[in-house]
């Protein structure tokens, strides 16, 4: 693999010495502080900063790789700046535990998550498919086309594995149901950007006449990439920590403290190990979680909540 990941304290002194935001915001911190004493990165003040062009928190100018666009439904769009060498390590890295999810040889995957308009879980699905080590059958088909072309081509060509966000897969649900098709191969459903419920996961079963086995293709986000994997000893709404690709850190929303222990609810926060051109450190990644298994496990498991 040609990805390349650093320590937590090689991204803290890279900051430190290129990024202006973080020189203003560790100025009082002592150079080798713990990560625990540094301060929690406020998501308001660092977009405030971080613009189009990675702002003031930006450790260089953004010459190659890639240009990401979320929230652009408030007015206030953030754009997230990969280099290229930053998103080849995050697909790469992310294709390399696709098979610990269950994926198999020769699975006909139906990619049907958005793209263009500045969209990444497209062209992110795309490439862990391509890097993974399991080579699966792509169809590229997007959810921005019709939802009968979609039903279609998923028929057409028996594809057996549907991925996409839960609010597409459960249009096509629709659709089938009310046109009362029959004959799909689909017994793989791969999801992200929310959770899909108990009671959908019925529906969607029931309507494809099966039990279908549902798979999270990643907790993710637009600012930080991939921070947690599904395996297949994962329940629902767990994942495995992606510790190659960040440190993960749960802190308690009233107190503050690093929460260790299994079974107790903290914040997230995020210290992306593979991204210098726009640092995340102690970031918030805005999602509530627990720890699912003892803290000497590798890749420890959590459940979002």
């Amino acid at each position: 693999m040609s990805y390349k990941t650093y320590s937590v304290n090689e991204i803290i002194s890279f900051a430190r010495k290129y990024s202006k935001y973080y020189i203003d915001l560790y100025k009082d911190i002592p150079e080798d502080a713990a990560l625990e004493e540094y301060p929690l990165i406020d998501s308001d003040d660092f977009w405030a900063h971080c613009d189009k062009n990675g702002g003031t928190v930006a450790t260089g100018p953004h010459i190659d790789g890639q240009v990401f666009q979320s929230g652009g439904t408030t007015g206030n769009p953030k754009f997230s700046l990969y280099s290229a060498e930053e998103w080849q390590t995050m697909c790469e890295c992310s294709g390399a535990v696709m098979a610990k999810g269950g994926l198999t040889n020769g699975t006909k995957v139906a990619n049907l998550f958005y793209s263009g308009d500045l969209y990444a879980s497209f062209l992110y699905t795309y490439s862990m498919l391509y890097y993974a080590p399991t080579k699966a059958l792509m169809y590229n088909l997007s959810g921005n086309i019709a939802v009968d072309e979609i039903v279609n081509a998923i028929y057409d060509h028996q594809i057996n594995c549907i991925a996409g966000p839960p609010s597409t897969i459960l249009k096509i649900v629709a659709y089938i149901e009310e046109h009362k098709m029959t004959g799909f191969a689909v017994n793989i459903v791969y999801f992200a950007g929310e959770t899909l419920h108990q009671d959908q996961r019925d529906k969607i079963s029931q309507v494809f006449g099966r039990e279908i086995e549902f798979r999270s293709v990643f907790y993710a986000s637009n600012d930080a990439g991939p921070l947690g994997y599904f395996t297949v000893d994962c329940g629902f709404n767990e994942h495995r920590v992606m510790s190659n690709l960040c440190k993960f850190e749960l802190i308690d929303p009233d107190t503050g403290e690093v929460i260790t222990e299994m079974n107790r609810p903290g914040a997230i926060y995020i210290t992306c190990l593979f991204k210098k051109l726009i640092p995340l450190i102690r970031y918030p990644a805005g999602d509530m979680a627990e720890y699912t298994e003892p803290k000497e496990c590798m890749d420890r498991k959590f459940k979002l909540l």
